[in-house]
């Protein structure tokens, strides 16, 4: 009840002086795994450079999205909730937004 190593392959690398290694394998219920192993110095720190910058890049987004957030609901939600104070149900508020409801 382990993973089977299935293939493996070996690739160069992106600068070509070394290469890369991709294993695939499968367990017992037929799930598929795979993993890439650089075995080259100069990739292996390129790629962990690009990982690292996306992590702050990801960070950076996720700043944006909370202060957007806070933004609008310090500037805009009770407006946006006023337009619905109206709105008993589901059909009633997609007539406030100006949307056809769907008919059965």
């Amino acid at each position: 009840m382990g993973w089977e190593e299935m293939n493996t392959r070996v690739y160069p690398c992106w600068c070509g002086k070394g290469t890369f290694t991709e294993v695939s394998e499968m367990d017992d219920w037929n799930r598929t795994r795979s993993t890439r192993t650089i075995n080259c110095p100069e990739c292996a720190k390129k790629e962990e450079e690009e990982k690292e910058s996306l992590k702050k890049e990801r960070e950076r987004l996720n700043t944006l999205e909370k202060e957007i957030k806070n933004y609008f609901e310090d500037h805009y939600m009770r407006e946006w909730l006023a337009c619905f104070a109206t709105a008993k149900n589901k059909k009633r508020s997609l007539e406030v937004i100006g949307r056809p409801r769907n008919e059965d």
